[in-house]
C-alpha cells in the first residue's frame, strides 16, 4: 500500500500547477536528506532551508526517499571523496581544524568520510538534479500527462470511492 500512496504523490505532484523549477528544487534538496547518513543537525539544517525557499516540500521529500535509496550504492563513491577531502588534500587541513573547533560544527559530523562525501556529492549534483528534473517535468506535462490521465489503471483509480474522498480532502 505504501508504494500506491508513493505513485500518487508522484503523479499528484507531476499534474499539479506549481511550477517545475519550484518542485526540481525541492527534490534536489532532498539529496541533502537522503545521501548523507541521517544526522540531526544537518537534517534541522535543510529542513530550514527548504521552509524558507520556494521550493516544493512534498518534492523535497521525495527526493530524500528516492536519494536515500540511492545512497547505499553511493556509499563506497561517498566514503572516496570524502577521504580525498579529509586526508588527501592538505590545503583543506587549517580549514578542517578551524571547522572542527568552531562550537557546534562537530555535530555535523564532516569528520566522517561517508557523512562529508555524501554532503559534497549532494552539493555536485544540486544543479544538474535541478535541470534534469525541471527538463523532465516539462516534457511530462507536454507529452505524456494526457497520456497517463487516459491510462485504464488511473481511470479505475479515480472511479474507485477512495479517489473521491482522497480528492476531496486534497482540497
Amino acid at each position: 500500500m505504501i508504494w500506491i500512496k508513493f505513485l500518487k504523490k508522484i503523479v499528484a505532484i507531476l499534474h499539479s500547477d506549481i511550477s517545475p523549477r519550484q518542485i526540481a528544487a525541492g527534490f534536489a534538496l532532498g539529496a541533502f536528506l537522503g545521501l548523507p547518513p541521517s544526522n540531526i543537525v544537518n537534517n534541522l539544517v535543510v529542513f530550514f532551508v527548504i521552509m524558507i525557499l520556494n521550493v516544493n516540500v512534498a518534492a523535497a521529500f521525495l527526493g530524500a526517499a528516492v536519494f536515500a535509496l540511492i545512497s547505499f550504492a553511493l556509499d563506497p563513491l561517498s566514503d572516496v571523496v570524502g577521504y580525498a577531502l579529509l586526508a588527501k588534500m592538505d590545503f583543506l587541513t587549517p580549514f578542517w581544524v578551524k571547522i572542527y573547533n568552531a562550537p557546534l560544527t562537530p555535530f555535523t559530523r564532516f569528520y566522517n568520510t561517508v557523512m562529508l562525501g555524501s554532503f559534497a556529492t549532494a552539493s555536485a549534483f544540486f544543479v544538474p538534479t535541478i535541470i534534469v528534473i525541471e527538463k523532465f517535468i516539462i516534457f511530462y506535462r507536454a507529452r505524456l500527462k494526457s497520456k497517463v490521465e487516459n491510462l485504464k489503471i488511473m481511470k479505475a483509480f479515480k472511479a474507485t470511492n477512495f479517489f473521491s474522498v482522497y480528492d476531496k480532502l486534497k482540497e
